[in-house]
């Protein structure tokens, strides 16, 4: 008799990878963690979440990469793998990992997590599903790139402006108010919410 507020769960198809390497899923992850509010312990977790798919599965179909996309560790195992990393803390990665949709959480009625077997092969199970993470690697992508590319820019603009400062600063001699304004563009270009219009302007 199945537990009255058990989860359903219907068989979990195999879900092609979008890369060979399944810890390249992290790398969008990792450039965008401030824009998904995530934090390096976040990071952690996740890592050793991709951890824990199963390899041999995707030995064996390796033309396709499909895979199932459930994970099933304990607390204490993600620990082992996320740098010691303490129950609360994972708990709260947890959270937020769910919250930039990233992962689902799959809740048997116990909260525990353990694998579906059916006819001795394990189909489905009850625990952390990266399926959202896989579905989005492509716009995540994308987006990466696109602030990497702006990131670039930014470097190269800042460069410019302060190369500019320094020549002004060589060649001309100025009253106390244009070293004001020239000490003040020099705190503004230090600032860590610079973006690319304002430089434009300081240049």
């Amino acid at each position: 008799m199945r537990h009255a507020n058990e989860t359903t769960t219907a068989l979990a198809e195999r879900t092609s990878l979008p890369c060979p390497n399944p810890y390249e899923l992290l790398g969008p992850v990792r450039v965008l963690r401030k824009e998904l509010g995530l934090t390096t312990n976040d990071l952690a977790v996740l890592t050793a979440l991709i951890s824990f798919l199963p390899r041999k599965e995707r030995e064996i179909q390796d033309s396709q990469r499909l895979t199932l996309t459930v994970v099933f560790p304990s607390n204490a195992s993600l620990s082992e793998r996320a740098n010691g990393l303490d129950e609360r803390t994972i708990r709260r990665s947890l959270g937020r990992l769910s919250a930039a949709e990233l992962i689902e959480r799959k809740n048997s009625a116990n909260g525990k997590r353990f694998p579906l077997r059916y006819g001795g092969v394990i189909r489905d199970a009850f625990g952390i599903d990266l399926k959202p993470l896989i579905q989005r690697y492509g716009s995540l992508a994308t987006q990466a790139l696109q602030l990497t590319e702006e990131r670039e820019r930014l470097r190269s603009l800042k460069a410019e402006a302060l190369a500019l400062r320094a020549s002004l600063l060589q060649q001309t001699r100025f009253d106390e108010a244009k070293l004001s304004t020239l000490n003040m563009i020099r705190n503004v270009l230090r600032r860590a919410t610079l973006t690319v219009d304002a430089v434009l302007s300081v240049i």
